[in-house]
């Protein structure tokens, strides 16, 4: 008698979380939204490796996608950071490329990022790098 395979548990399937997110994309000077952006997507430890390519619709949103984040722990103490940290570069005719770098994504949660572009000058719009969390960072200590 032949045996049959035991069940697939769920928890065995796939042990990673995801987290949404949408980005809006408007005028710097007067928050007019931008249709046709360009988003790429990448993950802060491997920047060169596109994950997702997004375009802007006439509202200036990308439609809402799912990234991998680590699972939520809110109830349990741990040291394991518990967000996904990404790169987004934003590039719309006529605007001045963005790059948001380290912009963290939870398990079960839209985060909803804002990109305001600066029109077409000889002045390239500076990076924002969003720090880490207080608590997984190296910051020094508050009282000496």
């Amino acid at each position: 008698m032949a045996s049959s395979p035991a069940p697939v548990m769920p928890a065995q399937v796939s042990a990673t979380s995801y987290g949404r997110l949408q980005l809006a994309v408007t005028g710097r000077n007067d928050y007019t939204p931008i249709e046709n952006a360009v988003i790429q997507v990448t993950d802060t430890g491997n920047p060169d490796n596109i994950i997702e390519e997004l375009t802007t619709d006439n509202s200036g949103e990308t439609p809402t996608i799912e990234l991998p984040a680590p699972p939520s722990y809110s109830l349990e103490s741990s040291s394991a950071q518990p967000y996904s940290e990404y790169n987004f570069t934003v590039q719309a005719e006529g605007y001045s490329n963005l790059t948001i770098s380290g912009a963290q994504i939870l398990a079960n949660v839209t985060a909803l990022q804002s990109a305001r572009l600066m029109p077409l000058t000889n002045i390239e719009a500076s990076p924002i790098v969003v720090p880490p969390h207080t608590l997984y960072g190296n910051f020094p200590p508050k009282i000496a």
